[in-house]
């Protein structure tokens, strides 16, 4: 009796994030790779975020592949959300025995023990440089703080204005008639006096130093913080 043809299977994903992509890249890459794929899964729109083994075709993939098959995708984000769930999926096929490929490491089968360490390199390389982006950007802000300049969205409502329309509706003016007489969106209006019309005086020294860095074209345009 013939032995069964072990099976190769292929996962594609692309991400909500990746607006007007599709797996067909994906697909051609690992064609033009050279694997024999016999049966594609494909997964459109589907958010890295959410843990593999929550997403419906990489979940039935998982339950249709056998010990001896194989698994190929384009890269290790692909398969998880992160490191731990990355290092999870792949424990997981090596329980079931099933080999995985990521093209970018070449040849390497990720359960196998080579693969693993060569994942868990690459993990504490990921996290020394999300580390690494965190002090740069701490550092970045601390040093902007430290020059005066104002961080955040805009103020669209000057002070005196806030100031006026605290006023107004303690003495029964509407949100709209406020809004029409000062020129404010109504919306910005109502978030601006109920964030700040207990800390007037923060506000007016945001304001002032606002108004100190357009003259330096030092802040960005934007909505009320």
């Amino acid at each position: 009796m013939e032995a069964t043809k072990p099976m190769t299977y292929a996962y594609l994903r692309v991400s909500t994030d990746d607006k007007g992509q599709t797996t067909d890249n994906q697909r051609k890459t690992i064609i033009d790779a050279g694997f024999q794929v016999d049966e594609w899964y494909s997964e459109d729109g589907v958010s890295g975020k959410i843990d593999a083994l929550d997403r419906p075709i990489f979940k039935a993939l998982m339950e249709k592949a056998t010990a001896g098959s194989e698994v190929v995708t384009v890269s290790l984000d692909r398969l998880g959300r992160n490191a731990i769930d990355i290092l999870q999926t792949v424990e997981r096929f090596k329980e079931k025995q099933i080999k995985l490929r990521c093209l970018p490491l070449g040849d390497v089968d990720l359960t196998s023990m080579a693969g693993q360490i060569l994942i868990h390199m690459m993990s504490l390389m990921a996290d020394l440089e999300r580390q690494m982006i965190s002090i740069r950007t701490k550092a970045g802000l601390d040093r902007t703080k430290a020059q005066g300049t104002l961080l955040g969205r805009r103020m669209k409502v000057s002070y005196d204005v806030l100031v006026d329309c605290i006023k107004g509706r303690t003495e029964g003016a509407t949100w709209l008639a406020l809004s029409t007489e000062y020129g404010v969106d109504k919306n910005t209006l109502l978030q601006t006096v109920a964030k700040w019309e207990d800390k007037l005086d923060e506000y007016k020294a945001r304001w002032e130093q606002q108004c100190k860095q357009v003259a330096k074209d030092e802040i960005t345009q934007g909505e009320v913080a």
